[in-house]
């Protein structure tokens, strides 16, 4: 079984997420509506795993095709769905983890989320 290592918050973390953001935005603009840094690191002060977690949201399944071929390039390998519907799980050369989910919508009272990217609300939440 694989050891996880958890560390104190890096203040680099929202950094390094700008960067690939605007890396993979560049990449695949045509094709999508967002990417949203989420999971423990996008919680300012919350310790982590030293993985950045990043959703890419596409308004269809229309727009999967095109950009996981586009993410490949960029050093992006598709992992199939891991047994989870609606997502598109990737891993990188530096072990960043990167998931295409449709459509993330956010309610009046901030998180009433009804997509595969609900994680975002969880994200809301602990800030």
């Amino acid at each position: 079984m694989a050891t996880i290592r958890i560390v104190a918050y890096d203040p680099l973390w929202p950094r390094i997420f700008g960067y690939l953001q605007a890396r993979i935005w560049h990449q695949v603009a045509p094709h999508i509506t967002a990417i949203v840094h989420v999971g423990s690191t996008a919680v300012p002060g919350m310790t982590a795993k030293p993985t950045i977690d990043m959703d890419i949201v596409v308004a269809d399944q229309s727009h999967l095709a095109p950009v996981i071929a586009l993410l490949a390039p960029l050093g992006y390998h598709h992992l199939g769905d891991l047994g989870i519907t609606g997502r598109r799980p990737f891993a990188d050369q530096w072990a960043f983890l990167t998931t295409i989910c449709t459509s993330a919508r956010r309610g009046v009272s901030g998180c009433a989320i009804t997509s595969p990217c609900a994680i975002i609300c969880g994200r809301h939440q602990l800030r």
